[in-house]
Formats: C-alpha cells, structure tokens, sequence
C-alpha cells in the first residue's frame, strides 16, 4: 500500500512545486468502476490549488497538522452533493472558499470503466464521469462532464445518480 502526503500536490499549478506521483511505484493504473480517479480543489479551504490523482493502491493520506489532509475529505463531501453542516466544519457553504477568494471549486472525476457493464450512461459520459461543484458568495452550482471534459448537465440531481454506481 502507499499513501500521499497532503503537502505535495502531484501536479503543478499556479504556485506550486512539482512533486513526484505514487511513491511506492506500484500503482499499475487500474481503476474499480466507480472509483475516485482524482480530486481537484482550486481557492477550496486552505487550498489555491491541489490535485491528487488516485491510484489502486493508494489507501491514506498523511501530512502535517494544517497541511490540508481534511480538506481533501471535505472536497469529497461537498463536491458529491453534501451540506456544509454535513462536514462539522462550516456553517455554510461560503466557509469553503479560500479566504480572499471570490469563488472555490471542487472537481472529482470517477472512474466510469466499461468493465462488466458496471458503467453509468457510458455512451454519454464515456470512461470517466467528472462532477464539478463551484461555490461563490451567491450559492453553488453543479456540472457533470464527460471523460473528454464536455459539460453534460447542470442539474443537481443529477449528482447523486452518478455517484452512486
């Protein structure tokens, strides 16, 4: 098993350092339907951004107190459909939002294999499902993409239905 420390964000963006991927060199980049294939958070909690790619055999996560290992979970929550008062962290949605930041998002991207017809509308969504949920001052909103990125739908209602494959 391998796990990710929460201070090295596996891809560069805006401000951060290049890190180096799964340490234990096993990961051969198999995905269970369904799985979680990667998380992005962009101005969510402490985060400008941070990106983690998931692979088979990551199964924890660990780093420093305040070096955003909750925030990750947090992101889970909220970007799959979950109330604020739901992660006992934040009364409201907005509390997400990195301080000084106007906006935060979330974006998960599941797996959506086609192996034993386990896959959720594949014809629309294709190998991977990326659920996308951007919180401003004024609320959030919702968006599903496909594997290529191609916004599918907007509704909220949505969300459940494809997580739960």
């Amino acid at each position: 098993s391998s796990g990710i420390n929460a201070e090295w964000p596996l891809r560069p963006g805006p401000g951060s350092k290049r890190s180096r991927g799964d340490p234990s060199g096993l990961d051969d980049g198999a995905q269970v339907p369904g799985g979680i294939m990667k998380i992005e958070l962009q101005n969510f909690m402490c985060h400008t951004f941070f990106e983690v790619d998931f692979c088979s055999t990551v199964n924890f996560i660990v780093g420093r107190n305040g070096s955003g290992k909750s925030a990750i979970l947090m992101a889970l929550v909220i970007g799959l459909g979950g109330k604020s008062s739901a992660t006992n962290r934040a009364p409201n949605m907005t509390e997400f939002i990195k301080q000084g930041s106007s906006w935060g998002q979330v974006t998960i991207t599941i797996c959506n294999a086609n192996h034993n017809h386990d896959a959720w509308e594949y014809e629309l969504y294709g190998a991977a499902v990326m659920v996308e949920r951007r919180i401003t001052k004024q609320g959030s909103k919702y968006k599903l993409k496909n594997a290529d990125g191609k916004t599918i739908s907007t509704k909220k209602k949505k969300v459940p239905t494809a997580t739960l494959r």
